[in-house]
């Protein structure tokens, strides 16, 4: 489970992270970030009804996402709030090919040390 300390919760976070954040896409996610004064990066998962009408569905893809920011956390540089959203081709990702995913999103955003 990710720290609390590293859940992004509060809604005007995320209305800022929506309005003045940075947004990066690839094949299975879409990342947003914003430059935080927090002392640790913040994280929220999203995987929207369109991409999977199950619930089941839905929360097996944000748990594996948490799974591997949580393996991820020592590595990423700076302080951001970050918001990784799944897209349909997501669901058909092994639990390696969305690391690598992540990873690849995380290095071409400069996330990741």
């Amino acid at each position: 489970m990710l720290p609390k300390a590293n859940r992004l919760k509060q809604d005007r976070d995320f209305k800022v992270l929506l309005q003045a954040g940075r947004r990066l896409n690839s094949q299975g996610l879409t990342v947003r970030w914003v430059t935080t004064r927090q002392p640790v990066s913040r994280f929220a998962f999203v995987v929207a009804n369109h991409v999977a009408k199950r619930a089941v569905v839905r929360n097996k893809l944000k748990r594996r996402l948490r799974e591997i920011i949580r393996s991820f956390l020592p590595h990423l540089t700076g302080s951001y709030d970050i918001l990784l959203a799944a897209k349909k081709p997501a669901l058909d990702y092994t639990f390696q090919q969305l690391q690598q995913e992540v990873l690849s999103v995380l290095q071409r955003a400069k996330l990741w040390s």
